[in-house]
C-alpha cells in the first residue's frame, strides 16, 4: 500500500465502512472495496505537465533529479576548511539527468578548485534555471551538500490548479476503470489534494464545486487532505 492508498485507508475506515484492499488483485481496480458493494479507487491530485501529449507530475522529474544531485555531490571530495550548501532551480524542459549530472560535476569541480570562489552564472548547468552555492559556515563532511531546490513550474492560485489537474486525474481514471466498470454498482474517485492540502475554506470550496463543472460519471469525488485523513470533502 503506497502512502496516499494509506491516507484513503485511513479516511476511509472512520466512515465505519467494512474495507478490503485489492479485492480482485493488485493490477486490477479497484483500489478498496466498501461494504462489498462500493469500489473506490485512488489517485494522487497532484500538478502536472504534458510531454507528448500525455500528461506527467511534476514530482516525476524533480524527484530523480534531486536523487541524482544527492548522489553526485559525496563523489566531489570532503571539505577542506569549508563546506558549501548547493540549491538549485529547475527549468523545464529537462535534458537527460546524465546530461545535468555531467555539467553539474563540471560546474561544481571548477568552483571548488577556484581559489577566488567564483559564483557559476545562470546558465552553466542545462537544465537549471539558477546554481546557488551558500557558505555552510564551516566543513562538514562533504565539500558540497545539498541545499535543496524551487521548481518554478510548481505553485500557481490553488483552486485554478485544483481544477485543471482534476480533471486529468477524472479522465485518466475514467479510462482505468471502465472495463470493470460492470462489477460494481457504485464507484467513488478519492482524490489525497497535494495541490490545496486542504487550505481551501468552505466558501472557497463552494467555489472550486461550482467552477469545476466537471462531466464525469463517478458516484462521489472525494479531495482528501494528506495532512489530515479526517479532512474529507465532496465534490
Amino acid at each position: 500500500m503506497n502512502p496516499d492508498e494509506q491516507i484513503a485507508k485511513d479516511h476511509l475506515e472512520r466512515r465505519g465502512v467494512h474495507l478490503v484492499f485489492e479485492p480482485d488483485g493488485k493490477s486490477t481496480p479497484p483500489d478498496f472495496l466498501l461494504d462489498g458493494r462500493i469500489a473506490v479507487e485512488v489517485r494522487r491530485l497532484n500538478q502536472n505537465e504534458t510531454v507528448s501529449g500525455e500528461p506527467r507530475g511534476l514530482e516525476e522529474v524533480a524527484k530523480p533529479l534531486l536523487d541524482k544531485v544527492k548522489g553526485l555531490l559525496p563523489t566531489l571530495g570532503p571539505a577542506v576548511g569549508e563546506s558549501w550548501f548547493v540549491y538549485y532551480e529547475i527549468r523545464r524542459p529537462l535534458p537527460p539527468l546524465q546530461e545535468i549530472a555531467a555539467a553539474l560535476r563540471t560546474t561544481l569541480t571548477a568552483f571548488r578548485n577556484d581559489p577566488e570562489r567564483k559564483h557559476p552564472g545562470p546558465d552553466s548547468v542545462p537544465g537549471l534555471r539558477r546554481l546557488i552555492l551558500l557558505n555552510a559556515g564551516g566543513p562538514h563532511s562533504d565539500f558540497f551538500l545539498p541545499g535543496g531546490y524551487a521548481d518554478r513550474d510548481s505553485g500557481g492560485f490553488a483552486i485554478s490548479e485544483i481544477i485543471r489537474n482534476l480533471r486529468i486525474c477524472v479522465a485518466e481514471k475514467t479510462r482505468k476503470v471502465a472495463r470493470v466498470r460492470h462489477k460494481y454498482p457504485e464507484w467513488w474517485l478519492l482524490l489525497v489534494d497535494r495541490i490545496g492540502y486542504g487550505v481551501l475554506d468552505s466558501e472557497e470550496f463552494g467555489r472550486l464545486r461550482q467552477l469545476a463543472q466537471l462531466d464525469h460519471d463517478w458516484d462521489k469525488i472525494l479531495l482528501v487532505n494528506p495532512l489530515n485523513a479526517r479532512d474529507g470533502r465532496e465534490l
